[in-house]
């Protein structure tokens, strides 16, 4: 919740700048939550190792190697045919462009 009113002070103040920030407009949003979450991850990571959280992790919580393999087992190959299926959609769409710009618009209705 404290990160979260951040972006009501910080959203603005990259917006229209103020206070040797210059005004950013709509890139300003952007760059503030850039900065926001960098500072919420840090502080995080802070507190994680103040409080030494990590090494109370329960052995069975802990990641291994076998789960992780036989995970990957199953995801690799079906990333590889998503990646595979995007990559042919934009060699049709490079093919069908230098028909010209009416070949491309076949998709769309009246």
């Amino acid at each position: 919740m404290f990160f979260n009113t951040r972006y009501n002070v910080v959203d603005p103040w990259f917006i229209y700048g103020g206070w040797g920030i210059p005004a950013m407009g709509l890139r300003g949003v952007a760059v503030a939550t850039v900065v926001i979450q960098a500072a919420g991850c840090e502080y995080l990571f802070r507190e994680v190792r103040r409080t030494g959280l990590i090494s109370r992790i329960p052995e069975r919580f802990r990641l291994r190697g076998e789960p992780i393999g036989e995970i990957l087992a199953q995801g690799l190959p079906a990333s590889v045919n998503y990646l595979t299926i995007a990559a042919g959609i934009f060699v049709i769409t490079y093919f069908v462009g230098s028909f010209g710009r009416e070949a491309g618009k076949l998709h769309e209705t009246p």
